[in-house]
């Protein structure tokens, strides 16, 4: 028994054994089997709608699963993760057939390869090069290219290399200028030089090569190509001309040579897609305008070698930094501004500016239209140049130091939102009386805002001391003023009535010109009116006969609005007045207004045509009366289609009798 019981044992071990390393081997070969079956790898579609687009780049439909793509082109593979590449570069062979087949490849443990596509044959059009035209220059050695017909040079061209057995080394000076259906362009290296305007207004261009050998990209190269996306500056140029990019308002990426020493006027003005510009170390000029109006541009950063950045090379309005790096020797990045550091002078700022407690000088064009919140003015600045804050709405208050003592008419023009203005007391040039900056030696006001009160001692309203003012609806000019000087009021929209005192001898070119007013008194001191002082709108004046000059275009080389250009005058009017500005008290019938129409020949009109409602300060216009005196209206003011109120209507005008007096009926403005 117990022998048996052995021998089962020794049977149940042995058994044991086979299961483990015959029969479990052979399970799991087999369950493998199964799995390996279950999961067969998918193979890929082949790519289809291959193309080849005017800009260079080689797209297909997008496979399902696919990590990255094949293509290959006459034998040469490139392997790329999206469903296109560029091979702009890659093609620039006029007499080549490229043959062109792409395969998709995934996870390789899940998805097989695809199979290649179709070829798809891509074959660079000649037609353009009927439209070439070719010169021996350099003592008939080389060739110069130029076009003899626009309306050839479409898509994508490739300037030949050679001509019989002579090089091509010149683009013309406005070679291909105004070829409005080029769309990309080849430029071999055996090209050492493209002349001025060579590609401007190209309004297709999306993209060029530029050959290797050209150090300099000529005066307005590209100008006006509007739909230039990037550029690669070769790494031999090393100036870039005026204007060279301007306009080119799709222009989002410029890839600078790092040798490039001198970027010139306007070179990229008005790039407005432009984001980033890296200046290479070795920039050492930018000039006037650069960079003026890249809206797009958000910050600078000045290397350490350039030495010389002209005045309004870039304007602050889009931009959020300026920064200097550390070793230059001339300029510093303090506060986000560029700073000239011997002599202190802010050439420009942004719109995240805190100007340094040591700047001396701000100059022309500084933060033009930034959208700086506040500035505060430095105590050791001396001067600030023209239009150095123009356009700055965010602004709100505005202080004087005491040593600021120049300051141009225009600095603050456009600061529309600004509400307060101070002068530091003991400043010898300014006072700031009446939130103006008031001139002391000649009682002229020099700024003006909003809430501005223009004291009684004031003689003259300085040169655009208002202009802009878009705010400003109401302003007193006292009865101290003789002359309101050139554009002081101009563009002042809200500003719908002025009354004019009779010190008021001199109102200069365009003083209101823009401003909302409807209508003026004029009074009998007011002879010396200039040329778009007013324009469109009713003057009620005390005289007989019109001035000389009032009505009548002036021609110097071209024609210039008179004083009331499209305006209506109302002569002969009676005026009164009191405590100051005149009033229009009564107006007669049988008398003439002139228009300057007809090539600024004098026209004699009625009375006026739909003259505009009078002004008298405090009191609200009624209509007209036919009894002096009388406190009913027998003309009531009339709504023109315009929506605008005129003081009297055609059919009113037409039932009035010849040589009537009418009386302005006024009531109290409680």
């Amino acid at each position: 028994m117990v022998g048996d019981v052995k021998l089962m044992a020794y049977v149940n071990t042995g058994f044991k054994r086979i299961i483990k390393y015959v029969l479990l081997p052979i399970v799991i070969f087999f369950t493998l089997l199964l799995l390996s079956c279950g999961n067969e790898k998918q193979k890929l579609s082949a790519p289809t709608d291959i193309a080849v687009g005017d800009d260079g780049f080689l797209t297909w439909s997008k496979v399902d699963n696919a990590h990255a793509y094949t293509v290959d082109i006459n034998g040469e593979q490139y392997e790329t993760a999206e469903n296109r590449l560029d091979i702009f570069e890659l093609t620039h062979n006029v007499d080549k057939v490229y043959n062109i087949k792409i395969s998709a490849f995934g996870n390789w443990d899940k998805f097989d390869e695809s199979d290649w596509s179709e070829i798809t044959e891509y074959k660079i059009s000649d037609l353009y090069l009927k439209g070439l035209g070719f010169a021996l220059i350099n003592n008939d050695a080389e060739i110069e290219v130029s076009v003899i017909s626009a309306s050839l040079m479409t898509n994508k061209i490739v300037i030949p290399q050679s001509i019989g057995n002579l090089p091509v080394t010149s683009v013309a000076q406005n070679a291909f200028k105004n070829c409005e259906k080029l769309t990309s362009a080849y430029i071999p290296d055996t090209v050492n030089n493209i002349g001025f305007n060579a590609f401007a207004n190209c309004s297709a261009l999306t993209r060029i090569r530029l050959p290797k050998n050209i150090t300099k990209i000529e005066s307005g190269m590209f100008e006006s190509c509007v739909n230039l996306l990037s550029v690669v500056v070769p790494s031999s140029v090393k100036e870039i001309s005026t204007s060279a990019f301007a306009r080119c308002k799709k222009l989002s990426a410029v890839d600078l040579s790092a040798d490039l020493t001198h970027i010139g006027n306007s070179a990229f003005s008005g790039c407005e897609s432009l984001r980033e510009v890296i200046f290479p170390n070795n920039v050492e000029v930018i000039k006037l305008g650069a960079f003026s109006g890249c809206k797009s541009l958000k910050s600078i950063h000045i290397p350490k070698f350039t030495r010389y950045i002209e005045v309004r090379a870039f304007y602050g309005e889009y931009i959020d930094s300026i920064t200097v790096e550390d070793g230059n020797d001339v300029y510093a990045g303090d506060g986000n501004c560029l700073i000239r550091k011997a002599d202190k002078f802010l050439l420009a700022g942004c719109n995240s500016s805190v100007i340094p407690n040591y700047v001396e000088s701000i100059a022309q064009s500084a933060f033009y239209n930034c959208l700086i919140k506040s500035v505060n003015l430095p105590n050791t600045l001396r001067s600030v140049g023209r239009i150095a804050f123009y356009g700055c709405a965010e602004l709100k208050e505005l202080h004087i130091p005491q040593s600021l003592t120049e300051i141009y008419e225009d600095t603050f023009s456009g600061c529309v939102g600004i509400e307060r203005i101070t002068v530091a007391q003991n400043n010898a040039v300014y006072c700031g009386e009446g939130n103006c900056i008031i001139r002391k030696a000649d009682n002229t006001v020099v700024y003006g805002c909003r809430n501005s009160v223009i004291p009684d001692y004031i003689e003259t309203i300085g040169t655009v001391s208002f202009r802009y003012c878009i705010y400003l609806n109401n302003i007193v000019i006292p009865n101290s003023v003789k002359t309101i000087e050139v554009s002081a009021f101009r563009d002042c929209i809200s500003l719908k009535k002025i009354s004019l005192p009779n010190s008021v001898a001199k109102i200069e070119t365009g003083a209101f010109h823009g401003a909302g007013l409807y209508s003026v008194t004029l009074p009998q001191s007011a002879g010396a009116i200039e040329r778009q002082a007013f324009m469109g709108i009713t003057a009620y004046v005390p005289f007989e006969n019109w001035q000389d000059g009032w009505q009548t275009q002036i021609f110097n080389g071209t024609w210039t609005g008179a004083a009331f250009h499209q305006s209506s005058l109302v002569y002969g009017c009676e005026l009164r007045e009191d405590g100051g500005a005149p009033w229009v008290y009564s107006i007669k019938n049988n008398i003439k207004g002139v228009s300057p129409y007809n090539g600024g020949e004098k026209r004699v009109q009625d009375l006026c045509d739909n003259p505009r409602i009078p002004h008298r300060d405090g009191y609200v216009f009624k209509g007209w009366t036919s009894v002096e005196g009388g406190a009913t209206a027998e003309y009531a003011p009339y709504t023109l289609d315009n929506g605008e109120v005129a003081a009297l209507s055609a059919a009113q005008r037409a039932n009035i009798p010849q040589d009537a007096t009418l009386y302005a009926v006024w009531a109290e403005d409680k």
